[in-house]
């Protein structure tokens, strides 16, 4: 499972994310989309009723959209959603969830990326413990639900905006993964715009070292299932 802990704080009151809907329903649709972009193994289909029960308190656009997608996913065997999830994300780089990858690729312009969002973690009070690289998109979105006004934030965005450059590649290997980062692209269309255009340069390297852990902060809960990057 994807979590963050930390000291971190939640954002300010006021503060607009999707513009249209009240603070508290901004953080509860960035965390549950999330959550829904996890590897649905046992412990993410044992967590779905709490899912569940979270988006039934949503507006109600964003609610039945999410809740479709619960349903698709309930209606399905585990082993074949399992393998949807991994034929969409793991195979194939075009669609990885990883989404500095698919602004700079494997060069030395994301590795600064990559560097950047690991200091934005630590200065906000998080730290991952697992094996997923810093870009990796449940992460970042969790990340700008609790702290969506952290020192570099302009980075975290610009790696979101790389969901429409997936989207076009999912939308026949895996479309109901498709339509829920359509549907996110969209309700998050204009601040990733903003972040786009605030943060054209990638920010240098701040302090970054790997394998930290203190506590009370990480980015995924049960600890490291591999090298903490």
């Amino acid at each position: 499972m994807v979590s963050l802990k930390g000291y971190g704080q939640g954002a300010p009151e006021g503060f607009l994310l999707l513009g249209f809907y009240r603070m508290d329903d901004q953080d509860r649709v960035l965390k549950v989309i999330s959550e829904l972009l996890e590897y649905p193994d046992e412990d993410f289909l044992r967590r779905l009723p709490d899912m569940e029960a979270r988006v039934a308190l949503l507006p109600g656009e964003v609610k039945n959209r999410l809740a479709d997608f619960m349903t698709g996913i309930k209606s399905q065997d585990p082993i074949r959603v399992q393998e949807t999830y991994t034929s969409a994300f793991y195979v194939n780089p075009r669609t990885t969830l990883n989404m500095a990858y698919h602004l700079w690729g494997d060069s030395e312009r994301r590795a600064q990326a990559l560097a950047g969002l690991e200091a934005m973690y630590r200065e906000a009070g998080y730290e991952r413990s697992s094996g997923e690289l810093p870009d990796f998109l449940p992460l970042v979105l969790e990340f700008l639900s609790i702290s969506p006004q952290a020192r570099g934030i302009e980075l975290a965005w610009q790696c979101v905006g790389g969901i429409e450059r997936v989207i076009a590649q999912l939308e026949e290997r895996a479309p109901e993964y498709a339509a829920l980062l359509t549907f996110l692209a969209g309700i998050l269309s204009d601040q990733v715009r903003g972040g786009i255009d605030r943060g054209d340069h990638v920010p240098e390297e701040r302090g970054h070292s790997t394998g930290l852990n203190r506590a009370g902060a990480c980015v995924k809960k049960g600890g490291c299932d591999g090298p903490c990057l």
